[in-house]
């Protein structure tokens, strides 16, 4: 029999207030330690969910009160009076709406059971028991099948933590099979449905990651979408399923925002395989009572951003104009980001803990995912160069895999290991380079892009006055905010700061319609507000230097060798 059990109801929906029952049976102590978990995986950030509890209380069996007192954020100590059966009841406040959280409203609930399901550490390993007292006509979307009347049951807490659900009556439920595999795509907040395209392009890059990983961990696959009114763009990972929250729902079906599905969905299955499955050491297995630090979030998390969205093009979903417009923004994200200068990715993925989801002080770090995606494409270029495209990265997270299938985490010196055995290479100097050092990455992105028949080229996206006075804009109207000044820019030496607000050029109030064609060392006066002090700044411009980006181009007499490493590489023949 079950000792570990959860029950999920509520009163007033509109209220968001979830109430929560632990119960617990075969207690053989005195006094227990219950806890919540600090964070969530997916998210490598301190989450502090039991801000959320708006009460507690413990009970026995027989209805006596039991003593509960908070010791720590996510803690309590319980004075069970050596009863073997008790209860501990909880309010609980759903009020975030996004692919982590917990929310309930009039038409859904929705649980990640990491916010909310309280523990007793020393009985994690124990099954456990989940029952939703929800009304007659709600489906409920779960990676779970159902032991009882809503009741479902999980092999440890890890298991139940790492399952969302959403129950609904609104939620549309599409189905299908591909490589041997069942799939489910749950729709919440969709009105219209276009399930022949869903279908089409889903089982596509499902079948291609199949084909290059193997089997995922489980025969069936469940992808729960949030489609929200407002804008929204958020995924998270877990082992049998996924959680993506998109929106605005009107442009689902549009180009822009469905190409964002298929990147973030494609994203988040290749995660089943790559950190829910291959996993680093450091956080093998999770701890959910502190910080699980690593500095290799540039794998599971980079290696997974790359791959979602090659994987698409490899199956024929994107086309390469698609993959282009994705790889570009990649290289807009890291060639504006002057942190990749200053801290490396390794250490930016430390400090994921401290400050991953902010933006935090200008140009002090880089971003795992963007830096990681680069990085990858780079390491999977050399390898392939190496062994003349018989082996490559792919290669790589196979043998990662099959070290995960024997329960063990990766290191960076298993990953060397790895790497090396597949060529007569080096990759210890490359790795500290670039992934621990701040070496800039373009002379070895235009190496690996020239193997395969494309090069880079400057690329301008921005205002003319941004470029060259090394300045990134906030732009509302007539009003410009400085949002960046580039290090060692005319707008930096002239004394200028993030947050200054431009008020006049050359004398003249600011409009950008106005600003003048710049040439090299033209002298600029921008006056602007500084703490509701007016403040003018003197520059000397340097036109087309600052806030730069790349385009991929073609070489338009890429030779046959090119030709054949890019049909190696991407699957697809050379573009026209």
């Amino acid at each position: 029999m079950t000792q570990l059990k959860y029950h999920f109801s509520w009163d007033k929906a509109h209220t968001q207030i979830l109430q929560i029952k632990f119960e617990v049976s075969g207690n053989t102590h005195k006094q227990l330690e219950i806890r919540l978990p600090l964070w969530r995986p997916g998210r490598y950030e301190l989450g502090n969910f039991a801000k959320n509890i708006m009460s507690i209380s413990a009970h026995a069996k027989n209805g006596k009160a039991l003593k509960l007192v908070k010791t720590s954020i996510h803690s309590w100590i319980l004075e069970t009076e050596e009863e073997q059966e008790f209860e501990i009841s909880y309010r609980y406040y759903a009020a975030v709406l996004n692919a982590g959280s917990t929310w309930l409203h009039t038409d859904q609930l929705y649980v990640n059971p990491v916010n909310c399901c309280l523990y007793l550490p020393e009985r994690m390993d124990e099954p456990c028991e989940l029952t939703l007292d929800v009304p007659n006509n709600y489906q409920i979307a779960i990676d779970q099948k159902e032991i009882g009347s809503r009741t479902y049951r999980f092999s440890n807490f890890d298991r139940l933590a790492d399952t969302p659900f959403i129950a609904s009556a609104s939620i549309q439920h599409l189905e299908f099979e591909s490589s041997g595999h069942h799939f489910h795509l749950w729709f919440q907040g969709l009105k219209s449905i276009q399930e022949t395209k869903l279908k089409t392009d889903f089982s596509r890059f499902c079948a291609e990651q199949i084909r290059c990983m193997g089997e995922l961990p489980g025969q069936e696959y469940h992808f729960l979408f949030q489609i929200t009114p407002q804008q929204s763009y958020h995924g998270v990972e877990h082992l049998y399923s996924t959680v993506i929250a998109l929106g605005p729902e009107k442009d689902l079906f549009g180009d822009s925002l469905y190409t964002e599905l298929l990147g973030v969905s494609s994203h988040e299955l290749f995660h089943a395989w790559n950190v829910k499955w291959i996993r680093p050491a450091d956080m093998l297995p999770y701890n959910f009572e502190k910080e699980n630090y690593s500095r290799l979030g540039w794998i599971y998390e980079g290696v997974t951003t790359w791959y979602g969205d090659l994987f698409l093009y490899r199956s024929g979903v994107f086309d390469f104009k698609a993959f282009k417009t994705t790889f570009e923004e990649k290289l807009k994200k890291h060639f504006n980001n002057y942190g990749r200068f200053n801290f490396s990715v390794a250490d930016s993925s430390f400090d994921t803990w401290l400050d991953g989801y902010v933006a935090g002080a200008p140009h002090r770090k880089t971003s795992i995912y963007t830096e990681g995606s680069l990085l990858t494409f780079m390491l999977d270029s050399r390898i392939r160069a190496f062994t003349n495209d018989l082996k490559s990265f792919d290669d790589v997270l196979r043998q990662l895999l099959a070290d995960a299938r024997q329960g063990l985490g990766y290191t960076r010196e298993r990953l060397i290991e790895i790497m090396d055995s597949l060529g007569p290479q080096d990759h210890r100097e490359f790795l500290g380079n670039y992934a621990e050092g701040c070496l800039d990455f373009e002379p070895e992105l235009r190496k690996s892009l020239r193997r395969l028949g494309l090069d880079i080229g400057l690329h301008l996206d921005l205002k003319p006055v941004e470029h060259a006075a090394g300045i990134k804009l906030s732009i509302s109207g007539q009003q410009a905010d400085v949002l960046l000044v580039a290090p060692a820019s005319p707008a930096e030496k002239a004394g200028m700061a993030t947050g200054d607000q431009l008020i006049a050029l050359n004398g003249v109030r600011w409009d950008l319609a106005l600003v003048p064609d710049l040439l090299p060392d033209e002298k600029l006066e921008i006056t602007a507000f500084r703490n509701a002090k007016i403040i003018t700044f003197n520059l000397l411009i340097e036109v087309d230097k600052f806030f730069t980006s790349r385009q991929i181009n073609l070489i338009q007499d890429a030779g046959e060798d090119e030709r054949n490493a890019f049909r190696s590489w991407s699957g697809q023949d050379f573009p026209q």
